[in-house]
């Protein structure tokens, strides 16, 4: 008889358990309660209450889905991709602005290794740490005219007494 009992209340956990809800509600609740309240041993029903447990573990990371990344400078709002980062915040071709993702100007800040996040797709450096976006048509070798920083594709341009402003 006992064993009877067992069996039906495993038929009963796992029919429970089968079921793909994100929470449980309150008529699965009773039926649960009512289950491993029904006579029986206390390890029959550790037994029942484990097998619903590592059965609803199973389904859940074996049928959960992947959310899809949200776009550059947006952030994920009550499950959307409705929020928008903070201004400024690094993107993968600029900074963040508004909620989209911009290109910084001629003349802002850049990384070497990142030179995209300049609209000219340019940065050059005076010495290793102070970097710029520079034109798309800056001078790429030293000592040839220029008439401000964004003009040379890498260090500085400087007034030269002799020879004018020259990229150095």
């Amino acid at each position: 008889m006992e064993h009877a009992q067992f069996d039906a209340r495993a038929k009963a956990l796992a029919a429970l358990a089968a079921r793909e809800m994100p929470t449980m509600g309150a008529g699965h609740f009773d039926r649960l309660t009512q289950v491993l309240a029904s006579t029986g041993s206390r390890r029959q029903a550790l037994v029942g209450t484990l097998a619903v447990v590592l059965g609803t573990l199973d389904q859940n990371t074996a049928g959960a889905k992947k959310k899809k990344p949200c776009p550059p400078c947006k952030k994920r709002k009550k499950g959307k991709c409705k929020g928008k980062v903070p201004d400024g915040t690094p993107c993968a071709s600029g900074t963040c602005q508004s909620g989209a993702c911009v290109a910084q100007p001629i003349g802002a800040s850049c990384s070497l290794s990142s030179p995209e996040s300049c609209s000219s797709g340019v940065c050059g450096c005076i010495g290793d740490t102070n970097c710029t976006c520079r034109k798309s048509t800056c001078v790429p070798s030293y000592f040839q005219p220029c008439a401000v920083v964004a003009d040379c594709c890498s260090n500085a341009c400087v007034d030269t007494q002799i020879f004018g402003r020259l990229c150095v």
